[in-house]
């Protein structure tokens, strides 16, 4: 009942927007299938003809293959380059801006860093996979999978010999273990961590130091200072967080870990009696049926957080509700300051709310990468408009 009625207090304006129109979709190209820079500035599609497929970038279809791996293609950091992987005769490469990579049996995967200035990807030659940094080559193996890729160029991958598992960090490699899962590097690239199990022990590995035998364990988080580094485990009974390798035992299941981007800070769910409670800093705070997700802002003292209800989810910003929509896809917090984003649905209809202001409705809003801030506060996104590929600045 509270909820319902906060909720109906809850207020938005409009937000002032400008729309150019980019392009005719394509009736055979659905919204999901578009390909956005980072910048929500340019945008691509795989085309198929009866013998092959191109790449469309920026409505001017690249040179056929027969086949594009993965059916994918990426942007850069920067959103100047285009990055993806095709098969030609029995043969596969990577194409960067339309330049081909040296020939190889297969490529399974690749990753771009941060600032768009290193890829990485991994190609088999002969029967042996190896890590291709920039265009070199790093040892054979037997099986490799790339995680982590930073904007200094450090390149952390998962590889396999004689069944047994390494973590090569920086080309330095790990003592072998029975299993190794989600390396993670810390944003400058000098720190690592990575789940490992041997002899029937299951441990986080953290900079070369083992942590103690546990039960399960989540994916590692650095701070965005890479000075922090957090995750979330059970052993036995008990549900900890360990940040920095301080362990707390809380109650409930815990999930949706989260740190500010100075790491001084933490918040995550937990679960309990069918009730979500939001901890922030180790104190419980808002409790609900269902908490969907939590972020900080980009200065680290404000919060937003989704709430399921009845009728759909609901939008808060530091206990405040700020909207209620069918569904809301997902939450981005600024680069810098408070400000949030959400992506959201409403009648089958896109939009973005932005802290307390909406955008209008729109058939669809295209792409994996948040909208855009720019500098005076407003966002840019790509959108589907009565057929038409939209650029979108919203401004308060």
């Amino acid at each position: 009942m509270l909820l319902s009625l906060l909720l109906t207090l809850a207020t938005t304006s409009p937000l002032q927007v400008k729309e150019e129109a980019r392009a005719v979709l394509p009736k055979e190209i659905r919204p999901a299938q578009i390909i956005v820079s980072p910048d929500q500035t340019r945008f691509a599609w795989i085309s198929r003809d009866e013998d092959s497929l191109s790449l469309v970038v920026d409505g001017k279809k690249q040179k056929p293959c027969d086949w594009i791996i993965q059916g994918k293609a990426d942007f850069t950091a920067d959103s100047r380059h285009i990055v993806y992987a095709v098969r030609k005769r029995n043969k596969a490469l990577m194409i960067v801006d339309g330049n081909e990579s040296a020939l190889a049996d297969s490529i399974k995967d690749w990753l771009i860093s941060p600032a768009g200035q290193h890829i990485a990807y991994t190609a088999t030659h002969n029967g042996r996979v190896h890590a291709i940094l920039d265009n070199v080559p790093g040892p054979p193996f037997d099986f490799v999978q790339l995680h982590a890729l930073a904007a200094d160029g450090t390149l952390a991958y998962l590889a396999v010999n004689s069944n047994r598992q390494f973590a090569i960090i920086n080309g330095n490699e790990s003592k072998p273990h029975d299993l190794i899962s989600d390396i993670h590097l810390s944003p400058n690239g000098r720190r690592f961590a990575y789940i490992a199990s041997s002899n029937g022990q299951t441990r986080m590995i953290v900079d070369d130091q083992s942590g103690p035998p546990l039960d399960t364990i989540t994916p590692a988080q650095f701070s965005a200072d890479s000075k922090h580094v957090a995750y979330l485990a059970t052993r036995g009974n008990d549900n900890l967080c360990i940040l920095d390798g301080d362990a707390k035992t809380y109650s409930g299941k815990l999930t949706n870990l989260s740190l500010s981007p100075d790491g001084s800070r933490h918040l995550f769910i937990s679960t309990k009696d069918a009730k979500d409670t939001l901890f922030i800093d180790g104190t419980p705070g808002p409790t609900y049926p269902a908490i969907t997700t939590a972020r900080f802002s980009a200065d680290g003292q404000h919060i937003a957080y989704v709430v399921q209800t009845p009728t759909g989810q609901s939008a808060f910003v530091d206990d405040k509700p700020i909207a209620h929509f069918d569904q809301i896809l997902v939450a981005y917090p600024s680069p810098t300051g408070h400000s949030f984003a959400f992506i959201a649905q409403r009648n089958r209809k896109s939009l973005i709310l932005l802290d307390e202001h909406e955008s209008p409705e729109y058939d669809a809003i295209l792409g994996r990468h948040s909208p855009f801030f720019l500098e005076n506060g407003s966002v840019r996104f790509l959108a589907i408009k009565n057929g038409q590929i939209v650029q979108i600045t919203a401004s308060r």
